[in-house]
């Protein structure tokens, strides 16, 4: 399917889907305001949320897609002009996939963990300290989700996000993979006890 039309496509599934759920959703073209880096507009009808929604539509079932320059506020820290960006995986197959990533959100989330990490690495803070209160297997399953949005946006390489990778790490020396032996958190640690 050619580049235009899975565009097209991915635009009318994703409007299509937001109107459902009761937003109101402008065009770009027909936005009052400065008209780059975004697809729609939204407005959420109940809570008056408010949301600029970049789509894009790929072939994979999810794959953080490329992105044109004019789609970014600050590319050297991830910043999108979009607050969302709505992808459509599996657009050419017969049932697509919407996957929806709150880009503030995910950014909020890189910086926390980042912040942790310096602390971690600049030795002003404990391991344990960190681990007690999240959980290791928990930091490194959602810093996987997140891979291929900071692969994309070549973050491991950033000094920005090397705390993101530090934390990662250390979580990974603490609870390895398949390994149950230790308890990943402080509740699950206060769970084995109970038994």
């Amino acid at each position: 399917m050619e580049a235009t039309k899975k565009g097209k496509l991915a635009e009318n599934i994703v409007k299509d889907y937001l109107i459902k759920e009761g937003w109101d959703v402008t065009p770009r073209k027909n936005y009052e305001g400065e008209k780059r880096g975004f697809d729609f507009y939204a407005i959420n009808k109940k809570s008056g949320e408010k949301r600029f929604v970049e789509v894009k539509g790929v072939k994979y079932d999810f794959k953080v897609p490329d992105m044109s320059e004019t789609e970014w506020e600050n590319i050297s820290k991830g910043e999108m002009v979009a607050s969302h960006l709505y992808v459509v995986g599996n657009i050419e197959s017969e049932k697509p996939h919407l996957y929806i990533l709150a880009v503030p959100k995910i950014m909020y989330v890189l910086n926390h963990y980042s912040a942790l990490g310096i602390l971690l690495k600049d030795k002003i803070i404990e391991p344990e300290q960190v681990f007690k209160l999240y959980s290791g297997r928990q930091i490194i399953q959602i810093i996987d989700q997140l891979k291929p949005y900071t692969d994309y946006l070549r973050m491991p390489e950033d000094p920005f996000f090397q705390g993101t990778k530090y934390l990662y790490d250390e979580a990974h020396k603490r609870y390895p993979t398949g390994s149950s032996k230790y308890p990943r958190s402080a509740e699950e640690f206060m769970d084995r006890f109970k038994k």
